[in-house]
C-alpha cells in the first residue's frame, strides 16, 4: 500500500500542480493524467487525493474492470468501484449474449473529483456515459492511464492523450534499476520497435522457442504468481490445452483440483470479474444436480481461503464457450447467475491481462499474433502488412504487466 508521506519529483509535483489548480480554479469538467510505466501514476493519484481532500473536496475512485479495480484498491487502500457497476442501472443480454448496459444514472459529486485509472481501456461510448453521469451528479472527473498501451478493444480512447492536462515522463531511477522497465521505456520512446533477443540480466530473457518451451515454463511457473500471454484465442486455448497436458492432466476430468481458470464474464452473484484467474481447491459433483439428467456434466467449485472461500457450478458444455452459447445452455434469467462462465486459465491473451500484474510474466509471439495485428487495424490492412505501432503497443502493454521477470518465446517460422 503506498505511503502517505510520499516526496513528489519535481516533475511529479509540477504535473500534479496543473491539475489541482484546473479542479480548484477552472470549470473543466475532464481531465487527463497521462504517464507511462514506471513514473509514478497511482502515487500521484494518492497524492492528489490528499490534497483535493485538504481542499474540502471529496474523491471517488472508478477502475474499467473488476481487476483493475482490485489492484488499484489494494495500491491505495481506498474503495474502488467499475465504472459499470456505478453509472448503470440495468444490464441486458441480446439474442447473441451481448451484454448491452442501460439508464445511465448521475453519480453523486458535488465538490467531488471521480478519479478513473487505466483509462486506457476505456472507449468513447462507456466514455461519454461516464462524462454525463459525472456532470450530472455536478463533479469533475480525472482520468488517468498510459496511453503507449493498447487501445480499448471496440474504437478508440475517450481520455484525451494526445494533449492531456498532466504529463509525466521521468522515469524513477529505481523504476529503471530494472531491465524491464528500461526495455518499455526504449519501446514508448521508440529507440527500438521490438523485444532485444537474448538474456538482459537475470529478469528478462527472449529465446527463439516454441508453443511447447511456452507450455513447459507455465508448468514450472504454476505454483507462483504468473501469467502466459499471448495474442489471439486460437493460441491461448492451444497453450490451455499443451500446459494440461505436461500437467499430465489432459487424461481424465476436465476440471481438476489445483486447476487454475479464468473467468470470462463478471459474476457479482460469486463476486468474481472477467478476467479474474481462480485456482480450484475442490471439484466434485453437484450435490444439487445428483441423479439429474446431464449430472456428469455439471460439476461444483471451490476456492479461495478459510475466510473467503466459494464455491460456484460450472456446465462442462459451456467451458471456454463464447457468451452467446454460455446463454444458449443455460437461458438468459436470473438463475443463470448461479453458473460460472468461465475456462482453462493457464494462457490469456494480453488484452484480456490488461489491467493486471504478475511477478512473472511469459509472452508467446507467434505467426498468429502478427496475421492478427495486421488485420485488427485497417491502417495496416491497407498497406497489406504489420502495424509495426500496434505491435509495439502489444509488446509494451504485455512487458508492463510484469512485476519481476518476463520470458518471451518467439515461435514464428522464417
Amino acid at each position: 500500500m503506498l505511503q502517505a508521506n510520499f516526496t513528489p519529483t519535481d516533475e511529479q509535483y509540477r504535473e500534479i500542480g496543473k491539475i489541482f489548480a484546473l479542479l480548484t480554479n477552472s470549470s473543466k469538467p475532464v481531465l487527463t493524467l497521462c504517464g507511462a510505466a514506471g513514473t509514478g501514476k497511482t502515487s500521484m493519484m494518492f497524492f492528489l487525493a490528499q490534497m483535493m481532500r485538504e481542499a474540502s473536496w471529496s474523491v471517488g475512485w472508478l477502475a474499467p474492470t473488476g481487476k483493475a479495480a482490485a489492484r488499484l484498491a489494494e495500491k491505495t487502500g481506498e474503495e474502488v468501484s467499475t465504472i459499470h457497476s456505478m453509472i448503470y442501472r440495468s444490464v441486458r443480454a441480446d439474442s447473441r449474449g451481448e451484454l448491452h448496459f442501460d439508464d445511465v444514472k448521475e453519480l453523486p459529486g458535488l465538490s467531488k473529483i471521480w478519479v478513473c485509472d487505466e483509462a486506457s481501456m476505456v472507449d468513447g461510448e462507456i466514455g461519454r456515459d461516464l462524462r454525463k453521469a459525472v456532470r450530472d451528479g455536478g463533479g469533475r472527473l480525472l482520468y488517468v492511464g498510459d496511453r503507449e498501451q493498447l487501445p480499448p478493444v471496440r474504437g478508440s480512447w475517450d481520455a484525451d492523450f494526445e494533449d492531456p492536462d498532466g504529463l509525466l515522463e521521468q522515469v524513477h531511477r529505481q523504476a529503471m534499476d530494472s531491465p524491464i522497465l528500461r526495455i518499455a521505456t526504449d519501446l514508448r520512446e521508440k529507440r527500438i520497435s521490438s523485444l532485444p533477443r537474448g538474456r538482459v540480466g537475470e529478469d528478462y530473457s527472449y529465446i527463439q522457442g516454441s508453443f511447447t518451451d511456452a507450455a513447459v515454463w507455465m508448468k514450472e511457473h504454476i505454483d507462483e504468481d504468473s501469467a502466459l500471454l499471448c495474442y489471439t484465442n486460437k493460441d491461448r486455448k492451444r497453450l490451455n490445452r499443451m500446459t494440461r497436458h505436461y500437467l499430465d492432466w489432459n487424461d481424465g476430468p476436465v476440471l481438476r483440483e489445483g486447476e487454475r481458470i479464468v473467468v470470462l464474464s463478471n459474476n457479482p452473484v460469486h463476486q468474481v470479474m472477467n478476467g479474474e484467474v481462480l485456482k480450484l481447491n475442490s471439484v466434485g459433483p453437484s450435490p444439487m444436480h445428483e441423479g439429474q439428467p446431464n449430472s456428469d456434466s455439471i460439476v461444483e467449485l471451490g476456492w479461495g481461503g478459510k475466510r473467503n472461500s466459494q464455491r460456484a457450478m460450472v456446465h462442462l458444455d459451456t467451458l471456454g464457450a463464447n457468451r452467446g452459447d454460455f446463454n444458449a445452455v443455460l437461458g438468459h434469467g436470473a438463475a443463470r447467475r448461479a453458473w460460472l462462465h468461465a475456462d482453462h486459465g493457464y494462457a490469456l491473451t494480453v488484452h484480456k491481462m490488461q489491467g493486471s500484474e504478475a511477478k512473472h510474466i511469459g509472452l508467446v509471439f507467434s505467426d498468429g499474433a502478427a496475421w492478427a495485428v495486421a488485420k485488427q487495424r485497417s491502417e495496416a490492412k491497407k498497406r497489406g502488412g504489420v502495424s509495426r505501432d500496434d505491435l509495439r503497443r502489444w509488446i509494451y502493454t504485455a512487458l508492463t504487466r510484469s512485476q519481476q521477470t518476463f520470458t518471451a518465446f518467439d515461435t514464428r517460422r522464417g
